[in-house]
């Protein structure tokens, strides 16, 4: 760990070793910025210009980033992230206003549980969202909006279960 470490410490000196000590998300996307979610923030960093941009929640900014309870990051084929929280949904970042919207249980018909344990992207660009005893949720491009399945007991025809998948 000491060596990798090491390395890391040439390419983004000014970084907190805590940040690496956890079990972090992280994800690489397609510009080349490397994404880490901890407790102390979202982080955006340059591998190139070794800067970085911690993001972190903002009660005065709908747009800021709505938790520091990451659980996955994810990088769809249009190029978007999204970023899955341990307790407030999903955060996608726009990347023109470098900003969040956030989509939760409580602001949207989203997800039927805010913790998110993983994301997935199919073939037709549907983006996929498992949650904690929440079910599954997806969100479609073509509609512009989410739907969500959970176990129903009285349908044979719904999913089998709503525990984590």
């Amino acid at each position: 760990a000491g060596e990798i470490m090491q390395r890391f410490d040439s390419i983004a000196p000014n970084l907190d070793r805590d940040l690496f000590n956890q079990n972090n998300p992280i994800c690489f996307d397609s510009k080349g910025f490397l994404w880490i979610g901890s407790k102390t923030g979202l982080f955006k960093i340059n591998l190139i210009t070794k800067e970085y941009k911690r993001y972190q929640p903002d009660e005065r900014n709908r747009n800021s980033i709505n938790s520091k309870n990451y659980s996955v990051i994810f990088e769809d084929s249009r190029k978007n992230i999204w970023i899955g929280t341990e307790n407030k949904g999903v955060n996608l970042y726009n990347a023109e206003k470098d900003d969040f919207t956030s989509f939760t249980k409580e602001n949207s018909s989203s997800f039927s549980n805010n913790i998110i344990t993983n994301i997935y992207e199919d073939k037709s660009s549907t983006i996929w969202f498992s949650t904690l005893e929440g079910g599954v949720s997806y969100f479609s491009y073509k509609n512009k909006q989410f739907e969500y399945f959970t176990h129903n007991p009285l349908d044979n025809n719904s999913i089998s279960s709503s525990k984590r998948i």
